[in-house]
Parts: C-alpha cells; sequence; structure tokens
C-alpha cells in the first residue's frame, strides 16, 4: 500500500500518461509495456491501431541475449531503421511514454535493465535512476510473422465476422459467374499466399470489392487483392464482340526467369513482364474458371506451385515494407467472406 504523499505516473499502452507530479517529485515509477515478436516481420506498423500514439521508450532484444534501449517519437520509424542495421532482433519492447520525460523513462529503464543484461548502448549506463521506485510490467503483444517460406505462413484463424452484406448484393448478380466462384479463387488465393491474413487485413492487405479502375459499362473489376501498394489479384468481367461475357483474372508474382518457357495450354494461361511504380512483376493472365478448378484441384496445372511460390513471394516483399495506401478502400464485408473462405482452406496443424 502506498504511503500518504506519494504519486505514481502510469504509462499504459494506449493511453496518454497521467501526470500527477513533477519528474523530479515522482516516488514511484510504473511503466507498462507490449512486447512484439519481430523475427520474421519488418515493420511493427500494424501492431498500434489507427492514431495511437507511437512515442515511447523501446527495448530490443537480440538473439544474444543483449538489449538495447531507446526513445522515440515515432518508434515504428525508428524500428525500421534497426532493422535496417540489425538482423538479429528478435523481439521489441514497448512502453507508451509523454515526449517531454522520454529522457528520464529512457535512463530508467537503461538502469533497470543493465542490473540484469548486457546492453547495447552504453553511453547512459551506470548512472543512478534517482530516488524513485519503479516497476516494470511486458503483456505479449499481438506480432505478424512475415516468413520468406511460405509453407511456415501463419494460417488464417479466428475471426471477428461482419453481418452486412449490402455491399455484396451488386457483385453477386455479375453476369458470368456465380459469387461462390469468385469467393473460392479469393480464399484459395489469401490461404496460399497471404501471411497471418486476419491479422494484417487492411493494414498490410486489402480486399476491394467492385473497385471502379477503369470501369465501363462493357468492363469492370469485380474484385481485388492487393498486397502493400500492388494489386496482387485482380478478377474482371467484359463482354466480347460477339456479345457474350467473359470473366478473365491475373495474379502479379514476383519474376521468374525463364518465365516464357513455361510449358502448357496458351488458351488457358499467358504471362508476361508488368512494371508498376513500386516493382518490376511477373503477371499471370486467367480466366477466373480456370482458376477455380486449379483452386478446387480437379485441373492439375502444371505450374501450380511456382504461381503460388512467385505470388507469396511479392507479397512478403510488399507486406514487409509497411502498411498499404489502400486500406481507404477495403470492403470489410468481401474480406469477412475472403477469411472465412481462406479458414476453411487452412491444414490442421
Amino acid at each position: 500500500m502506498r504511503g500518504v504523499g506519494e504519486t505514481v505516473w502510469r504509462v499504459q499502452r494506449g493511453e496518454h500518461a497521467v501526470v500527477t507530479a513533477e519528474p523530479s517529485n515522482i516516488t514511484e515509477f510504473i511503466l507498462e509495456g507490449v512486447s512484439f515478436d519481430v523475427r520474421e516481420t519488418g515493420s511493427i506498423a500494424p501492431n498500434f491501431r489507427p492514431g495511437e500514439s507511437r512515442c515511447g521508450i523501446y527495448r530490443l532484444v537480440f538473439s544474444d541475449g543483449q538489449r538495447y534501449i531507446g526513445q522515440a517519437r515515432d518508434v515504428v520509424k525508428r524500428f525500421a531503421t534497426h532493422r535496417g542495421n540489425h538482423s538479429d532482433i528478435e523481439k521489441i519492447e514497448f512502453f507508451h511514454c509523454p515526449l517531454d520525460s522520454l529522457d528520464e523513462f529512457e535512463q530508467m529503464l537503461i538502469t533497470h535493465s543493465e542490473k540484469n543484461y548486457s546492453l547495447r548502448n552504453i553511453m547512459l549506463t551506470n548512472k543512478p535512476a534517482g530516488r524513485s521506485d519503479y516497476s516494470i510490467t511486458l503483456e505479449e503483444g499481438r506480432s505478424i510473422d512475415l516468413p520468406w517460406d511460405r509453407d511456415r505462413r501463419p494460417r488464417a484463424a479466428g475471426l471477428s465476422g461482419s453481418s452486412s452484406i449490402e455491399k455484396l448484393q451488386r457483385l453477386s448478380s455479375t453476369p458470368i459467374h456465380t459469387y461462390d466462384i469468385l469467393r473460392a479463387v479469393l480464399g484459395w488465393y489469401v490461404a496460399e499466399t497471404i501471411p497471418a491474413p486476419e491479422l494484417s487485413v487492411k493494414q498490410l492487405w486489402i480486399s476491394s470489392c467492385l473497385p471502379s479502375t477503369n470501369s465501363r459499362p462493357d468492363f469492370y473489376r469485380t474484385a481485388s487483392i492487393s498486397c502493400g501498394n500492388i494489386e496482387t489479384l485482380v478478377c474482371m468481367v467484359e463482354r466480347l464482340e460477339d456479345g457474350d461475357w467473359a470473366a478473365p483474372a491475373f495474379i502479379n508474382t514476383s519474376p521468374i526467369e525463364n518465365a516464357e518457357s513455361l510449358e502448357g495450354n496458351r488458351n488457358e494461361f499467358r504471362t508476361q513482364v508488368s512494371s508498376y511504380r513500386e516493382k518490376s512483376v511477373l503477371t499471370w493472365h486467367f480466366d477466373l474458371d480456370t482458376l477455380f478448378a486449379i483452386s478446387q484441384g480437379t485441373y492439375e496445372f502444371p505450374h501450380t506451385a511456382l504461381l503460388l511460390d512467385a505470388a507469396y513471394d511479392l507479397n512478403v516483399r510488399m507486406m514487409r515494407r509497411g502498411s498499404t495506401m489502400y486500406s481507404r478502400f477495403h470492403s470489410s464485408e468481401l474480406g469477412d467472406e475472403v477469411l472465412r473462405t481462406a479458414r476453411g482452406r487452412t491444414p490442421a496443424m
């Protein structure tokens, strides 16, 4: 129990600190932080809610057991710099802190840490932490693993679904295919090529319902998936010269050597090199029915593994660059349906 006159400066995740005394008069520090496993990710941006403060103290945990303590107004940007310089960071522990008290809290955490760990930053070690008592509490935060190996990707797991289907009603009335076919293809693609899809949706990848890009009466996009800032799967419908409708689709992947020599029925697929501002890619063109048959295993496409591995490689590269700028175009209704389908495809672990 605290004695009369003692004051506490409490720093909690997602909240601004409440200052009850000047720092020099504080008799007890309580730091409440969160720990993120970052062995398989290049960005911690998805771990922060929109508008949430990124200002505070952080402690890096390296594979050799050493620690590094620092302060940042924007810990997301600071971590990206550290990740570029150190390949052996396993965790980051973050403590929200007011801007005008970063120095004092940083020194406190250094003093606490040097008693138990070897520190890589030594300029501020062996300094007193003042007369204040302090307590440091960490909770395990949500981390998003983005491994390079597709077989190690975190699969779709639990969902928080949306009951609204108004935005899907127009999509379900497309003239050339059923919505079930489209949803099956989207779910297959997400399950096979996007790591931790529930955790990273809307922040690192999005699903767009009836995007207006290049829309015309005889041509429009039904749905698309974007990873980072590149569209990676696009499904369309178009009216042919004879009046019939077709349902073309394309998947963007990382480039593949000698892609032009890939064997197969050219009426069912073709490839071309495409250039985006973000990256050059290999674009695979299909019709939706062919993709559906591939997704269901009823058509033995000879390059399925190559396609999925190259698609996964591009998606992870784009997701590792940080948040997508297309989040405002995300359809949560379609996204919930796609994730539900992806979860149904997830094999037992």
